[in-house]
């Protein structure tokens, strides 16, 4: 009864660990149009935790990198969705320029692209350069993979999903830095696998 205890307060404990936000690095890249998505391709000019992937449009130097153009993005971290059963979602994302979106290693969006956005700093204006729709399941952690470039001209990136009942922006509250599974293969490729 007492190793029962032990092992339930240990979870509890881990679960609790949970921090809200998401792992970014920002990166100089050099191929301006389509650059290559990866962590050893171009070098990393800042990196820290921010609440969701988000780039304010046209607003200073994206995530402290130290340039607005030809700068790449990468978000990563969890997805979680408490509660029990499934949930269909659709993404949408406005960005300008690419933009991508996985979960557990399996695009929902693949919008690498040059684009311009009516971007909209988070209050969904009916506009989107991408969207996909993926179930999930509730009570269960989904690593998120997210990338977002910028080439020349006019910037910003916001990501929103639909739940059944209208779009809106993707809530800070549902991602998280750890408490996930096992994220491996960020060293040169832009799929998750998780174990």
């Amino acid at each position: 009864m007492r190793r029962l205890l032990l092992l339930l307060l240990f979870l509890a404990n881990t679960v609790s660990a949970a921090t809200n936000g998401l792992y970014y690095t920002t990166y100089l890249e050099t191929s301006g149009a389509y650059p290559t998505r990866s962590t050893t391709a171009y070098p990393a000019s800042s990196s820290g935790v921010t609440s969701q992937p988000y780039v304010a449009f046209n607003s200073g130097n994206p995530l402290g990198a130290s340039r607005n153009t030809m700068v790449m993005i990468h978000f990563y971290g969890y997805l979680y969705i408490a509660g029990t059963g499934t949930q269909a979602i659709t993404f949408y994302d406005q960005s300008d320029d690419g933009f991508s979106l996985q979960l557990n290693g399996t695009y929902i969006i693949n919008n690498w692209a040059e684009q311009g956005c009516s971007c909209s700093n988070l209050s969904w204006n009916g506009s989107a350069n991408g969207s996909g729709t993926v179930t999930i399941n509730k009570g269960q952690y989904y690593a998120v993979d997210v990338w977002w470039y910028q080439n020349q001209g006019g910037y910003g990136a916001d990501l929103y999903w639909n739940l059944g009942s209208g779009v809106v922006a993707v809530p800070a509250s549902v991602f998280f830095e750890n408490n996930g599974p096992t994220i491996t293969g960020y060293g040169s490729s832009t799929i998750i696998t998780t174990t």
